[in-house]
């Protein structure tokens, strides 16, 4: 039994490593790195523990398994972070963790919610361990500690958060949307989705760091701003391997994307690098582009020529680190185009031009043609999608159609892609029979 005692230091607080059954009762801890903390290996399992009227101050509680039954422990609300309670379930479902929480715990329970709640000056905010099917979303931590932590937990929604770092293991498919983040660190986690995060801070001197053996995630259009004293995102210590990293914007890194390890077979592509130190490293085997006309990724430091006006470079850029070579780099940052679009009405032989004037690719083009007012012998909306175009293509079509009524007529026609705007040109005119008369 550990009791009764007043601990203040920036150290652990009560550490117990491979230990279980132990009652912990009425301690106070204060300012120390972690106020107790259980920590288990894979040969000694520690759970069975029994906590109450512990008092956390500037510090918490946290907890390191390697089985779920290192999880089970008697923890109630009567231990306080910060004068918070902490929730601690176990194997329940279908929860709603109260705003109040000093830190939440769910161990081994699905579909709850952790919702809008502000954690301050713990460790912890949530750990999940073998728990799926959980959202947490619209969380803050205002304190510099560890934020979240998976531990063989899948399919979880994670997302609107603020100043959260993260860690998992063992965890996959789980979607990581649209967090302000402060670092993503992954082991044995594989098929997980993070995509439109925003991170400021590192978490082991890497923006984004799969550790060991996490494969087939999605690190998608998430921007990396750090401040030159840290890693990007880094594949390394052992393999990652078919992992698709795409559209972030990587600034400000000692390296933006680092690679080593026998991490192999990765795609890299639609990535933009600024400001880095050194843009990437890669001592593996990779793919970084996307092949002709999607292309591969913008480097600040590519010095290129684009003789064609593709967007394209004419020569390739060299990876560091091995024989890696993004054959088709991006002579501007990946991201939004601009379309034009023309009308040309005729009776029977109308015509539509569509015009990338952008910088990139516009993919997915579409167009559509609605006709307002009047009467009209003919249907009054069309629509159709277009191959993608390049910069500065233009692309000319002939809807067919049969014109003809009576009547004020608006014309609306747009277009658009899945990385251009709508664009709409309106016309107006007096319809009669064939004949369409424009009013200025």
């Amino acid at each position: 039994m550990i009791t009764s005692n007043i601990i203040d230091g920036d150290g652990y607080g009560i550490w117990l490593r491979c230990s279980g059954n132990n009652k912990i009762i009425n301690n106070v801890l204060v300012n120390c790195f972690a106020g107790i903390y259980f920590q288990m290996s894979d040969e000694i399992g520690s759970g069975g523990n029994f906590l109450r009227y512990n008092t956390m101050v500037n510090c918490g509680f946290m907890i390191r398994g390697s089985t779920l039954s290192d999880y089970i422990n008697d923890i109630d609300v009567s231990n306080t972070i910060n004068g918070k309670p902490i929730y601690y379930y176990i194997n329940e479902t279908n929860g709603f963790v109260p705003s109040d929480a000093g830190e939440v715990f769910l161990i081994d329970c699905d579909y709850f919610v952790v919702s809008n709640i502000i954690f301050n000056e713990g460790n912890m905010c949530v750990t999940l361990a073998y728990s799926n099917f959980n959202t947490i979303e619209a969380i803050k931590d205002n304190s510099d500690g560890e934020g979240l932590y998976l531990d063989s937990s899948n399919e979880n929604l994670i997302q609107n958060n603020h100043n959260i770092s993260f860690e998992m293991v063992n965890s996959d498919n789980n979607n990581i949307i649209n967090n302000s983040c402060e670092g993503l660190f992954l082991t044995e986690s594989s098929g997980n989705n993070i995509n439109s995060n925003f991170i400021s801070k590192d978490y082991a001197g890497n923006g984004i760091y799969l550790y060991r053996n996490s494969d087939y995630n999605n690190i998608v259009n998430n921007i990396i701003k750090l401040n030159q004293s840290s890693y990007g995102i880094t594949l390394g210590s052992d393999e990652n391997s078919n992992n698709i990293i795409k559209e972030n914007t990587i600034k400000n890194a000692i390296i933006g994307l680092r690679i080593y390890t026998s991490s192999n077979d990765n795609e890299i592509y639609h990535n933009s690098f600024f400001n880095n130190t050194q843009n990437a490293y890669d001592e593996c085997i990779n793919n970084w582009d996307n092949g002709y006309p999607s292309g591969g990724n913008y480097w600040d430091d590519y010095n290129g020529t684009d003789a064609i006006k593709d967007g394209i470079g004419d020569t390739p850029y060299s990876i560091l680190g091995g024989n890696n070579q993004d054959q088709y780099p991006l002579m501007l940052p990946y991201g939004m185009t601009n379309l034009t679009i023309t009308f040309v009405l005729r009776p029977f032989k109308s015509l539509i031009s569509i015009k990338n004037v952008g910088s990139t690719t516009a993919l997915n083009v579409h167009w559509s043609l609605t006709f307002k007012g009047g009467f009209l012998i003919c249907k009054r909306e069309y629509s159709g999608t277009v191959k993608p175009l390049l910069p500065d293509e233009e692309i000319t079509l002939h809807p067919r159609f049969f014109f003809f009524g009576l009547g004020t007529i608006e014309i609306d026609i747009s277009s658009w892609a899945d990385n251009a705007p709508i664009n709409t040109e309106k016309i107006y005119g007096h319809l009669l029979l064939f004949f369409f008369i424009l009013i200025p």
